[in-house]
């Protein structure tokens, strides 16, 4: 009895951790923006072992994010891969992270035949964790556009500005 009371809080500590690392990610502090986005890639990456996709990851060494920006693109950056892995029949995908200035310029596709359509963005019945990232980021200022891609694919880009003092009063204001 003891041994399953103790392997059934093991299993809970694991899943607790694991719920607090998705709704706070903690970005290793000696790793630059650059490293910590391109952990996470691969994290979500192995969470799809059955999928092979190649990912593309283009970012500055030199990339600065104000927090609570470089949480909320560690959030929409795993969402958008997520997207990919869950609903595309692509073999490859792009990330793209850039900053300049006072802007944050965040773009995610890939190569596969699915494309949605506006309605289904739109929809409460569509994608969720899309609408849910288009709601924060016009809240903030910023926009989000679907494309299509040629010859195939579609790509989500995302503007939005970063305000450097007080940041966190943006998001809560």
């Amino acid at each position: 009895m003891l041994e399953l009371a103790s392997d059934t809080l093991d299993s809970l500590n694991s899943r607790i951790r694991k719920q607090m690392q998705d709704y706070h990610p903690v970005l290793r502090q000696g790793l630059t923006p650059r490293e910590n986005y391109a952990m996470l890639i691969e994290t979500v990456s192995a969470a799809f072992p059955g999928r092979k996709i190649q990912i593309h990851f283009d970012c500055p060494d030199d990339l600065f994010l104000v927090a609570p920006y470089d949480m909320l693109i560690f959030r929409i950056i795993r969402e958008l891969l997520t997207n990919i892995y869950k609903h595309s029949d692509g073999d490859q995908a792009k990330i793209s992270l850039s900053q300049k200035k006072n802007r944050i310029r965040l773009s995610a596709g890939d190569n596969g035949s699915f494309s949605p359509p506006d309605s289904e963005l739109s929809s409460p019945e569509g994608h969720k964790g899309l609408i849910s990232i288009q709601d924060h980021i016009s809240s903030l200022g910023g926009t989000v556009s679907v494309c299509s891609c040629v010859p195939s694919g579609f790509e989500i880009r995302i503007e939005l500005p970063m305000k450097g003092e007080n940041s966190y009063e943006h998001f809560t204001g």
